[in-house]
């Protein structure tokens, strides 16, 4: 899992469109916070960005390089500068992301950053792009060809915001993801009570998987949002 802070960023939000599909589970959270990087279920990396740390950034990279040493770090924003990339670099940071460098680059660079962690950290796997996650009822999600698959074999395609919200509902399994998460952070806006697209995508969603409101994974939470039980709940 990726942690990526401060969403409203520049190009945070773009990098975060392209990561999602690409295979990655991301939680976004308002700012950053570094108790979110410790205890079970702790991101692999985090996107950061430099506007966010401000004059406090080399103090922010080598802490956090201290302290998570294993830790993945990209530092996006970055001005388009060679000198100011090579300082993040030497502070901490395994990726610097420049304002203009394309979003399938950064990705790419990523990519690398967690295939040399998992080198160093000997034979375990290395933490990356989502395994498939069983949803339940014979269902699997694959972030990584952006589908789900069907207890018979069935290949069901997904589009980005039916993956974002599967895999949200998976990371939270057993507890209720509110339809204000899953506006900001599928569909990037802000979520009213009128506004019914997060119902519309969790019913075309269950439509396209073949499963029942009442009985199936993904369970309504009234007044609330939706949530992921298993086939016993």
């Amino acid at each position: 899992m990726l942690l990526a802070g401060s969403q409203d960023a520049p190009g945070q939000r773009a990098l975060v469109r392209v990561l999602v599909p690409a295979g990655f589970l991301v939680r976004t959270q308002p700012g950053f916070d570094d108790s979110a990087l410790a205890g079970p279920g702790s991101p692999v990396a985090v996107l950061l960005p430099a506007s966010l740390l401000g004059v406090a950034l080399p103090d922010r990279l080598r802490g956090l390089r201290t302290r998570h040493p294993a830790l993945v770090i990209v530092l996006t924003g970055v001005r388009t500068d060679p000198v100011e990339e090579i300082v993040a670099l030497e502070l901490g940071a395994d990726v610097v992301a420049t304002v203009r460098m394309p979003a399938r680059l950064i990705v790419a660079r990523l990519r690398g950053a967690l295939r040399r962690v998992g080198a160093a950290a000997g034979p375990a796997p290395s933490p990356g792009p989502a395994e498939p996650a069983a949803l339940g009822h014979g269902l699997v999600l694959d972030l990584a060809e952006r589908a789900a698959r069907r207890a018979d074999g069935t290949r069901v395609p997904l589009t980005r915001a039916e993956a974002a919200t599967l895999a949200l509902l998976a990371m939270a399994r057993g507890r209720t993801v509110t339809r204000e998460r899953i506006s900001q952070e599928v569909l990037e806006r802000a979520w009213s009570y009128e506004d019914r697209s997060v119902d519309n995508l969790v019913l075309g969603l269950r439509r396209k998987l073949g499963i029942d409101r009442d009985f199936g994974p993904i369970r309504t939470v009234r007044n609330a949002g939706y949530r992921l039980v298993d086939g016993s709940a």
